[in-house]
This record gives C-alpha cells, sequence and structure tokens, in this order.
C-alpha cells in the first residue's frame, strides 16, 4: 500500500523451511532490492529445481557472502555460471540430487565453504580444479564436505590426473587409496 523502501544495511535473508516452498527465484532481485546490500541468503528447504536454471537471478547480488540451497531438489550437474559470485565465502548445496561436483575453480575467488554432501556425486572433475587452483586462490578454501556422496577415490583421481600432483598436496589418490583427505586438498575436509 506504500512504496517499499530500498535497503541500506547489509541484511541476510532467509527464505528457509517450509513457509515459502519455492521452486524458483524469479524476481528475487526486485524484491531484495538493491541486490547488492545482501550479504547472505538461505533458501533451505525449498522446491528450487531440479533445473539449476531456477538460479539464475542469484548473479544479480555481487555482495553476496554466504549462499544456502540445501534441502532442494538440484539434481544431475550444477552449472557453476548460476554460481559465479567473486564475494562468495560460503556456498551450501548439501542435500540435493547433484550428480557431479560443479567447476567452481575459476569463479569462486574467495571460497572459504563448500558444503556438498548428501547428494548422489559420482564424478568429481570439480575437485580436481579445487586442487588445482593456484595457491592464493587455493589457500582461502578451509573447508570441503563431501561426505554421504558415491565418490571413489579413482574418480577423484582421474578426473584431473591427480588431484594430489596438481595441488602439490602428497601422493595421488587410487582406487585403492579411500583416504582423499590429502589427495584433494592440504586442508581440513570431509569425506
Amino acid at each position: 500500500t506504500g512504496k517499499v523502501k530500498p535497503l541500506k544495511y547489509p541484511v541476510t535473508a532467509s527464505f528457509a523451511h517450509s513457509n515459502f516452498r519455492l521452486a524458483d527465484l524469479t524476481g528475487l532481485e526486485a524484491a531484495l532490492s538493491p541486490p547488492a546490500a545482501i550479504k547472505g541468503l538461505e533458501f533451505r528447504d525449498n522446491a528450487l529445481g531440479p533445473s539449476a536454471s531456477v538460479l539464475s537471478p542469484l548473479r544479480h547480488f555481487t555482495a553476496l557472502k554466504r549462499l544456502s540451497l540445501s534441502h532442494n531438489r538440484l539434481e544431475g550437474e550444477l552449472a557453476s555460471k548460476w554460481l559465479c559470485l567473486a564475494k562468495l565465502d560460503t556456498l551450501d548445496l548439501s542435500n540435493n540430487g547433484l550428480t557431479h561436483v560443479p567447476q567452481l575453480a575459476g569463479c569462486l575467488p574467495a571460497l572459504e565453504r563448500l558444503i556438498l554432501c548428501h547428494n548422489h556425486i559420482t564424478s568429481a572433475p570439480g575437485l580436481a580444479a579445487l586442487a588445482a587452483m593456484t595457491p592464493a586462490a587455493a589457500s582461502k578454501l578451509q573447508e570441503l564436505d563431501v561426505s554421504n556422496n558415491n565418490i571413489t577415490a579413482g574418480a577423484v583421481a582421474t578426473a584431473g590426473g591427480g588431484a594430489a600432483a596438481a595441488a602439490g598436496a602428497g601422493p595421488s589418490a587410487t582406487a585403492e587409496d579411500p583416504e582423499l583427505s590429502s589427495a584433494v586438498c592440504a586442508r581440513p575436509f570431509r569425506i
């Protein structure tokens, strides 16, 4: 009944849980104006997906630091073009139906936490790409959680010719070596 005033301070907007049940994000940038004021977005327990194109409005949120898309209906291989956000430091894609680790190495330079647990991931070329990042970019990644997926050590090693060798973090993983923590990065992570 009146004009909505633009946001003037950094905020985290939560659209979590069953109050919303969002199937796509159309009009999000208009509803949260200006998008540059938004530092965090929470979409846990919605109905986003199965196509990742529902995420395209996220590109307007250039100051976004935290993004949770957990417990949705995202399936298959997630195209990184929907998630290229230079300031994003935390990305939670857990509890979806993803089958591949997204190729995020070049488009998320500030990434510190990547949570991919409880998906259906079998192919891991994105892990090899993360391990092969330049030391300056790779040093920001502090947590990588790919637990409760179907990734084998061989899938990581063959994804990039040996992720550990590319990262200089120790011996490369093989199908007989289920311990991937040293194969993917020298920083702590869960598998």
